[in-house]
């Protein structure tokens, strides 16, 4: 009868666990780096951080697909300027390679293959297809790519976009680029097109400007794309991840105060 209670109360105790989950708290300043004494200071749980700077927890986790990751905490101006916030995860690979938006942002129906060689000095590529393409800025070009995605997260990434595009013949067009490939690529090197450069982390918790009065963000993240990023799915290819803040981002001169960063995994 003993070992029976015994066994009950372990297994409560362990539903228990799993049911409220794990927290982490980063509430010391050795909990993140990008900072020093002259950036931030820690008074009664309140951190004071000055200027424009990025804030990434010391220590990374684990990504696991089948929990969910939710993140918390609270901001307010220290002065009278309001400034940008952005709040969320900066991933990363097997091989410790930080995944950008622009690794995996795939677009849709860009997938082709160049029919020429391309030398580091050409403005224009030779491809199959074009016909997707689109002419934004806030394109990459990314190389040796595969159909089925496996390529994902890829750094093999032009920061070039498309000027023009025309149909040549059936299975021939031509990309006008907006600067030099740079790069020397052999005929039959596969390439697509991938969005969100300047996009940068996943913001799970959003954005806001400061005022003098505490806002609170709070977001959650679970399940892996195969393709693609988003702010509530893990990008393809991450395995760990850490907390990351972008302060006072619109102003260098603005100070923002942060209490009650917490992450909790269940």
């Amino acid at each position: 009868m003993h070992l029976q209670k015994t066994f009950l109360l372990l297994t409560v105790l362990f539903l228990a666990g799993c049911l409220s989950g794990q927290e982490i708290k980063f509430d010391t300043k050795e909990a993140w780096t990008g900072v020093s004494e002259r950036n931030i200071t820690l008074r009664n749980g309140v951190f004071k951080v000055q200027g424009r700077v990025t804030l990434v927890s010391r220590d990374s986790f684990d990504i696991q697909p089948g929990k969910t990751y939710t993140l918390k905490g609270s901001f307010k101006s220290a002065g009278a300027e309001g400034a940008k916030l952005y709040f969320g995860f900066r991933q990363f690979d097997k091989n410790g390679r930080d995944i950008q938006t622009l690794n995996t942002d795939t677009i849709a129906w860009t997938d082709t293959v160049l029919i020429k060689p391309a030398k580091a000095a050409d403005k224009t590529l030779f491809v199959k297809n074009a016909m997707k393409w689109k002419k934004y800025s806030t394109c990459v070009i990314a190389y040796h790519t595969s159909t089925n995605f496996q390529d994902l997260p890829n750094f093999n990434i032009l920061e070039n976009y498309a000027k023009s595009t025309k149909k040549i013949d059936t299975d021939e067009w031509e990309i006008t680029l907006s600067k030099s490939v740079g790069i020397d690529l052999p005929a039959g090197t596969n390439i697509r097109q991938h969005g969100g450069k300047g996009a940068g982390e996943m913001y799970t918790g959003g954005y806001l400007t400061t005022s003098d009065q505490w806002q609170t963000l709070t977001g959650s993240a679970s399940g892996k794309l195969q393709k693609g990023f988003s702010f509530q799915q893990w990008a393809p290819g991450a395995v760990k991840a850490k907390v990351c803040i972008r302060m006072n981002w619109n102003n260098s001169k603005a100070a923002t105060e942060m209490k009650n960063i917490t992450l909790v995994i269940k």
